[in-house]
């Protein structure tokens, strides 16, 4: 077993495929709930969140003396069904407006869904750990050259 995980392309594989399975657990929780976190700084947070197959990633920006009431937040909800499944890169453009008036926040971002993380995971790792790893070359000495007549 030692020699299976020799050299560096094996347990690149191994972290690789470690990495696969978290996306894809992460992919099948985000299809009936909701996850997000934000962290926020003076007036502005970072949100991710993990909804409807697909990863969100925001940066918000607080508007009239708004802020947000915590630093971390974290928060765990069932996925609202209405949220359409996005096959592609998306931006995300976000605003809480009351009025006509931006009130609370405004955020932009991009929707990335999960498939774009898994497959490529997959791939990588799949490549790395069932391809045989190459026989070390050894180099050739030269040969030294007899010099007849000298």
């Amino acid at each position: 077993m030692s020699e299976f995980f020799r050299g560096w392309r094996r347990k690149v594989g191994v972290l690789a495929l470690g990495f696969a399975v978290l996306a894809t657990l992460g992919w099948v929780r985000s299809l009936t709930i909701h996850d997000s976190i934000e962290i926020a700084f003076e007036s502005r947070a970072i949100s991710i969140a993990s909804q409807a197959g697909t990863i969100d990633w925001q940066i918000k920006q607080w508007h009239n003396n708004f802020g947000p009431n915590e630093t971390f937040q974290w928060n765990t909800t069932p996925t609202d069904p209405r949220i359409p499944r996005v096959l592609w890169l998306r931006t995300i453009q976000s605003d809480m407006i009351f009025n006509g008036k931006k009130l609370a926040w405004s955020g932009h971002g991009t929707r990335i869904p999960y498939w774009m993380c898994v497959l490529p995971l997959t791939a990588v790792s799949a490549f790395l750990l069932l391809t045989k790893p190459r026989k070390p070359t050894q180099k050739k000495q030269p040969e030294p050259t007899s010099t007849e007549g000298a």
